[in-house]
Formats: structure tokens, C-alpha cells, sequence
């Protein structure tokens, strides 16, 4: 066990940095979209790069019967406050501060990969 103690008080800072970069990168992205949203799907209902992104959704004020492990992301945005949500099929305005730090990756990942060039077009 004192191995594992070891490696995870080298990681923790790694993982700090990795959720700032994240959240620094999704906020410079949405800057640049009308109404800070960005969609995760096109205009005939497709997720771009035929892919799907999910979170595990908290259930909101019902945990017992409204959580979903697999609540699909269907876009991004800044809110009026300034904070990143995600628009899900379980939540318009699920803040980013409820998924974990590989589901944050995971957006930052395919706004990267998949989503960011259809901004500008």
C-alpha cells in the first residue's frame, strides 16, 4: 500500500493540471461560438465524428430513480454565470464541476478531436 500512497501523491498534481488545462481549453473554445454553445451534433441530428460522448449523471435532486451512468452529452456552453455545463439527455445545465476528471478529458478530448473545426464553418 505504501507504493500506491507513493504513486498517487505523484499523480495528484498531474491531475490538477489536467483538469485546468481541460477547463481552460473547453472556456478559450466556447468563447469563440454564438451564445458560447457548442453542439456536439450537426444539422441533421449526427454526432460529430460519428461518435457519442456520455457522463455519469448524479440524478439532480432524485439520486435514487433519475441517475444515469451513461447520460449523453449533446453540447457544451458557457452559462450566464460563467461557468462550463453540459447540455445531456438528462440535464440542459449539468455542471461540469459533477463529472470526473476522465469524463472531463473525455469532452475536451472530442471537442478537440471531432468538434472545434465546425465552429468557423
Amino acid at each position: 500500500m505504501k507504493k500506491a500512497i507513493e504513486l498517487m501523491n505523484q499523480m495528484i498534481p498531474m491531475k490538477k493540471e489536467v483538469k485546468k488545462t481541460c477547463i481552460a481549453y473547453l472556456k478559450r473554445v466556447l468563447e469563440k461560438c454564438n451564445n458560447n454553445y457548442l453542439s456536439f451534433y450537426d444539422e441533421d441530428g449526427e454526432a460529430y465524428g460519428n461518435r457519442y460522448v456520455s457522463v455519469t449523471y448524479d440524478g439532480g435532486n432524485h439520486p435514487e430513480y433519475e441517475s444515469n451512468a451513461f447520460s449523453t452529452v449533446k453540447g457544451v456552453f458557457i452559462d450566464k454565470y460563467g461557468d462550463i455545463c453540459l447540455d445531456t439527455e438528462d440535464d440542459d445545465a449539468y455542471a461540469i464541476e459533477n463529472i470526473n476528471l476522465e469524463e472531463l478529458y473525455d469532452i475536451a478530448e472530442y471537442v478537440y478531436a471531432d468538434v472545434e473545426e465546425t465552429i468557423n464553418q
